[in-house]
């Protein structure tokens, strides 16, 4: 018994002896005694893309081992947007372990349109809409009407006589056949003719003519006496002649004028042949210069008169007809050879 355990450690020792440091047991014969492995490790982390390791070696002999470590592969998360008609979209691809990303862009695919489309006529707009089947999109342009084209006759009226109008569209049933109106006429400022100075002893005269301003037909012809001045004080005058003027409420609507010699004042509650005033009240002066008159009437356009019917400024002529802005009053005024005439009408 003795014998056989005798016989057992000694294989033990052969065996250890000749395997060394060999992990097959394999003894390395450039080692003169037996030892254990003493480790050193290396590691190396397996990416979402590379492998990874664990080498351990030994310090005491040339022995080691490897490990590999498989790639782990990304953990994806996915972000999609879709294209719009008209905005790009994208799908984003990221990894929770890396800084991994890919971004891929979805181009805009463009309205889907269909148009509706209702044309103008004359009278009535129209309209053409572009809309999107894939999205809410609408877009509308108003077509405004054209309006009739008339062809036929017109015949405009005058300040007596009336027209007429018969004519019918070329492009829908529309006609219109209806009597115009004579406009009636608008007289001008009055102009003062056949003028005689008076005489300290001897009257004078002048004719007050009023035309249309339109037409230019004589309306009114009035003529007038300028009494003998008989040494009479002339500021005299024209100051009682300013009294007349502030007190009266038509003439109240504009300034007295500074400047010449106020030879008239006439009031009338009569209506003119025209049918279309209610009164009216007129002013004459004399000594007047054309540069004065002009400023008088800027002036008068800066009290409320500006709605203006004709202006005619000729070289030593000056005329100017005007409706007050409530469209109530008229006042023409006229200026010829030192002679300035005011006259308001009540309308």
């Amino acid at each position: 018994m003795k014998r056989i355990i005798s016989i057992f450690v000694l294989i033990v020792i052969c065996f250890v002896c000749m395997a060394g440091c060999s992990p097959n047991g394999k003894g390395d014969s450039s080692l003169s005694e037996n030892h254990n492995h003493k480790f050193t490790e290396e590691i190396v982390s397996a990416t979402c893309t590379e492998d990874g390791y664990i080498k351990k070696k030994c310090t005491n002999c040339d022995y080691e081992e490897i490990k590999i470590i498989k790639a782990k592969g990304h953990d994806i998360s996915r972000v999609q947007i879709n294209a719009t008609c008209e905005a790009d979209g994208y799908i984003s691809e990221t990894c929770s372990k890396c800084d991994y990303e890919n971004i891929k862009i979805l181009q805009a695919t463009g309205h889907d349109i269909s148009i509706n489309k209702v044309d103008a006529t004359c009278t009535e707009n129209g309209f053409e809409t572009e809309t999107c089947s894939k999205c809410d999109y609408e877009k509308t342009e108003i077509l405004f009407a054209t309006g009739h084209d008339l062809k036929g006759q017109k015949v405009d009226p005058t300040c007596e006589k009336d027209g007429y109008v018969d004519q019918k569209c070329t492009k829908c049933n529309y006609s219109i056949k209806e009597t115009l109106k004579a406009t009636g006429h608008i007289p001008s400022a009055a102009t003062v003719e056949n003028r005689i100075e008076p005489t300290s002893t001897q009257d004078g005269s002048y004719v007050l003519v009023t035309r249309c301003s339109i037409c230019k037909k004589e309306l009114s012809r009035q003529k007038n006496i300028l009494p003998a001045t008989g040494g009479s004080d002339q500021d005299e005058q024209t100051n009682a002649y300013k009294a007349e003027w502030e007190s009266n409420t038509l003439f109240n609507l504009l300034p007295f004028p500074s400047f010449g010699k106020c030879d008239m004042i006439s009031t009338s509650e009569q209506n003119l042949p025209l049918g279309i005033y209610k009164g009216h009240v007129e002013a004459i002066f004399s000594e007047a210069t054309i540069d004065e008159v002009r400023r008088y009437v800027a002036t008068v356009k800066a009290n409320g008169y500006s709605k203006v019917v004709s202006e005619v400024n000729q070289s030593g002529a000056y005329s100017f007809t005007a409706y007050s802005s409530d469209s109530k009053y008229m006042v023409a005024i006229g200026y010829a050879q030192s002679m300035f005439t005011i006259v308001i009408y009540k309308l």
